[in-house]
């Protein structure tokens, strides 16, 4: 099993992405903010530590959102890493 991503495995994840619905998720996940997001990202899978968080719209998913800072670091550590793969594109690492 892998690493839990927002108290989630990795194989949990990926089968409520490939198959589930909101149906499927958990008393737990869904406390800790889990939803398939109908407002603003067309029923995307998020979590509280997700950057789509943010925009979420959803009833009763805004006790669950991070800090404004956290969502700003997490905007500047994307655009950093997007810089690094640039830079590795272009020195062709």
């Amino acid at each position: 099993m892998s690493k839990p991503y927002a108290g989630m495995s990795l194989e949990r994840y990926d089968w409520l992405v490939q198959r589930g619905s909101p149906s499927d998720l958990t008393e737990g996940e869904i406390g800790a903010g889990w939803h398939y997001c109908d407002h603003g990202w067309d029923g995307l899978l998020i979590s509280p530590i997700d950057l789509e968080y943010k925009y979420c719209n959803c009833k009763n998913q805004e006790k669950y959102k991070k800090s404004p800072e956290y969502y700003e670091r997490y905007e500047k550590a994307q655009e950093a890493m997007e810089k690094l793969a640039k830079l590795d594109e272009e020195t062709g690492l």
